[in-house]
């Protein structure tokens, strides 16, 4: 019978160091206090996320707006301005009849209203819209590609400036076409939603 081999640890000691040995050691990154931070920080980026799911951003088109002169047997009121509005070809099927339109770069101005009343079923090019409306040359307007044309209502704030002493004049304009989800600018979502996975 082979004899025990003697130690100088008591029985219990070793039983404890061995089940301190045959403890998992948590990662310093994995302790409580860190823990939980990292969860605050996965929970702050997830909210993010849904509320930019659910944000819109207008999306605008900018072109040209002319002031066309008022014909002598015009019925519109004198205070009202009517103007050809010039867009990108891009925007033709997004424009529609009572959208607002935003006047740039008039400070005297800018607070009026302004509204689509009429759209062009079709793009128009350069030589049509110059043989319409023969005083846009006359403005500067330099148009080299086909446009999408609509008629709009201006009624500016300041009366004593509005109708004829407008006409003829050019502006930078721009019509809300449409929303854009705020996670469409997420590096990435565009790829993910073109192919199907959110």
């Amino acid at each position: 019978m082979p004899e025990e081999k003697k130690t100088i640890f008591r029985s219990e000691a070793i039983e404890q160091y061995i089940r301190e040995r045959e403890e998992s050691v948590l990662p310093r990154w994995i302790r409580p206090p860190v823990f939980k931070i990292i969860w605050l920080l996965v929970a702050l980026v997830l909210a993010a996320g849904i509320a930019a799911s659910f944000m819109r951003i207008p999306v605008m088109a900018c072109g040209q707006g002319w002031c066309v002169p008022p014909a002598a047997a015009d019925a519109r009121p004198a205070a009202d301005v009517q103007m050809v509005l010039l867009l990108p070809a891009s925007v033709q099927g997004r424009l529609r009849r009572g959208q607002p339109v935003s006047i740039r770069n008039t400070p005297a101005f800018r607070h009026g209203e302004a509204v689509i009343i009429e759209v062009e079923p079709g793009l128009l090019s350069p030589a049509d819209l110059y043989s319409r409306h023969p005083g846009i040359l006359a403005a500067g307007a330099a148009i080299r590609q086909p446009q999408a044309v609509a008629l709009a209502r201006w009624t500016p704030l300041a009366q004593a400036e509005a109708g004829s002493g407008l006409s003829g004049s050019l502006y930078t304009v721009c019509v809300q076409t449409g929303f854009l989800r705020l996670v469409n600018y997420i590096p990435g979502i565009q790829l993910l939603l073109k192919d199907g996975g959110v």
